[in-house]
C-alpha cells in the first residue's frame, strides 16, 4: 500500500473539491434500487455504511471520504410536512453532535424547490452548517447541508450532505453549494415507486 506525503494528499483534495464544483453529473440509487440520487463526479462515490446509524443510502467520495452523503427514510414523528421532518432531523443532528463531540452552527432555512422528472415542482428545504469535529481520532472542519422534500404521507425523506474543509474552506463551501443547486433539488424516487416503500435502512 503506498503512502501519501501531506503535499500529495492536499493537492488530491483540492482537485476533489474543484470536482464536486464541477458539472460532470451522474447517479446512483440506493439498495433496494427505489431512490435517484444524483452527484457531481458519480463514478466516484463509494456507497458505504456508518456503524450504528443505520440510513437509507451513504456515499463517500474519495479514498479519504473528504466528501460524505446520506439520505434518511424513516417515519415521521407526527406531521410529515417538510418544516416538521426538518425539526425532527435537526434535533437528531444536534444530539449526534453531542455524542460525537461537535461543534457547528446553522444557516435559517431556506425555501427552494425539488424538481421532478416531468418537470414539475415540490417544496424543498434547505439548511447550511459549518462545524468542527474535536473527537480523539479525528478534527477536522466541515461544511455542510440538509435537504428535507415532501415525502410519502406519515414518511421523512431527508438527505445531508459534508465536504471537509479544514484546509479549503472556500473550496469547500463551492463544492457544498453546487451540491444545493445541482444535486439536492434532482433527489427523486424511482419511476417505478408509486407507493411508499418499507422503511429499509443499512
Amino acid at each position: 500500500m503506498s503512502h501519501k506525503t501531506p503535499s500529495e494528499a492536499d493537492a488530491i483534495e483540492v482537485s476533489e473539491l474543484q470536482t464536486l464544483a464541477g458539472d460532470s453529473f451522474g447517479r446512483r440509487t440506493d439498495k433496494w434500487d427505489t431512490l435517484s440520487i444524483r452527484f457531481a463526479d458519480w463514478p466516484n462515490w463509494k456507497r458505504v455504511r456508518i456503524l450504528g446509524e443505520p440510513t437509507r443510502a451513504t456515499f463517500r467520495y474519495g479514498d479519504d471520504a473528504s466528501a460524505l452523503s446520506v439520505v434518511f427514510y424513516e417515519a415521521a414523528d407526527g406531521s410529515s410536512e417538510p418544516s416538521a421532518c426538518l425539526d425532527h432531523f435537526m434535533h437528531f443532528a444536534d444530539e449526534m453532535a453531542t455524542t460525537y463531540d461537535i461543534d457547528f452552527k446553522r444557516s435559517p432555512v431556506y425555501n427552494r424547490e425539488q424538481s421532478l422528472p416531468d418537470h414539475s415542482k415540490k417544496p424543498m428545504l434547505v439548511v447550511l452548517a459549518e462545524g468542527h469535529v474535536n473527537a480523539a481520532f479525528a478534527m477536522d472542519d466541515y461544511v455542510g447541508a440538509v435537504a428535507v422534500y415532501q415525502s410519502f404521507p406519515g414518511t421523512c425523506l431527508v438527505q445531508a450532505f459534508a465536504a471537509r474543509s479544514t484546509r479549503h474552506a472556500d473550496l469547500a463551501r463551492k463544492a457544498r453549494d453546487h451540491w444545493v443547486t445541482e444535486c439536492a433539488p434532482y433527489l427523486t424516487w424511482g419511476k417505478n415507486v408509486t407507493d411508499a416503500p418499507t422503511l429499509d435502512s443499512r
